[in-house]
């Protein structure tokens, strides 16, 4: 298993505390911006919060994957 797969456990987790989905989600967003791929099924199945903290972190690091990939908040 890979760091991804162990963030996305937890992003997918609905119970999970809100600060594990803040630093899992850019956690996650750090690893797609390093190795310059991005993984849309994996963000539009994270949690509203996770996927919230995982825009911002692309917004400011890869403002172009915003349109590309038409991210929302």
């Amino acid at each position: 298993m890979n760091q991804i797969d162990l963030l996305v456990d937890i992003l997918l987790d609905k119970n999970e505390d809100g600060f594990i989905f803040a630093n899992c989600s850019q956690s996650a967003a750090t690893i797609w911006v390093k190795r310059n791929k991005f993984d849309p099924e994996i963000y539009h199945s994270m949690v509203p919060e996770a996927q919230c903290e995982a825009f911002w972190y692309i917004q400011a690091k890869k403002p172009e994957w915003i349109e590309k990939y038409g991210l929302k908040l």
